[in-house]
């Protein structure tokens, strides 16, 4: 089984446990369409436990945490996150158009064909060019604490080293 690792402004100890918030992890338009092609069999994005393989926690969505190795005893969900990318790239396009009109214009519109081609993607396990995989479990126990200071997302890339 692959190592798993979480990053999480709660301060955790070996051997708690973490749950599902059961809050939106993504805007709520991006959340709803997510929850709406999500298969029947597989686990609900606001009650899951987001990890990964690797300790690059840069394109994930946090902003910064603690940073835990953690233990699953279910098999983990894999889904390639970068299905999420053009849903942002929209959602930046369409608060910020009128102020930024150049740079923004290629970015996608967000629209009910955008939102369902990108949730049907994520749940088909089918990888983009840009694979970021998040691995999704119910609960994880905390293994071990990899950092006892807040470490910033960006300070992540390729890889975290204490």
């Amino acid at each position: 089984m692959v190592e798993l690792f979480h990053m999480s402004e709660t301060r955790y100890g070996p051997g708690d446990t973490i749950k599902g918030n059961g809050r939106d992890k993504v805007d709520e338009v991006i959340e709803a369409a997510f929850a709406a092609a999500r298969p029947q069999n597989s686990l609900c994005r606001r009650k899951a436990v987001y990890c990964r393989a690797v300790t690059d926690f840069s394109m994930c969505g946090v902003d910064r945490g603690y940073i835990y190795k953690v233990a699953s005893k279910t098999k983990p969900e894999v889904h390639d996150l970068s299905w999420l990318k053009d849903l942002e790239l929209a959602l930046i396009k369409q608060m910020y158009i009128e102020k930024y009109p150049v740079r923004i214009s290629d970015y996608p519109d967000l629209t009910d064909d955008l939102l369902t081609r990108c949730a049907n993607g994520y749940w088909s396990g089918k990888n983009t060019d840009d694979v970021t995989l998040e691995y999704l479990v119910p609960e994880a126990t905390i293994v071990e604490v990899l950092s006892d200071v807040i470490v910033e997302a960006a300070a992540t890339v390729d890889g975290w080293r204490p």
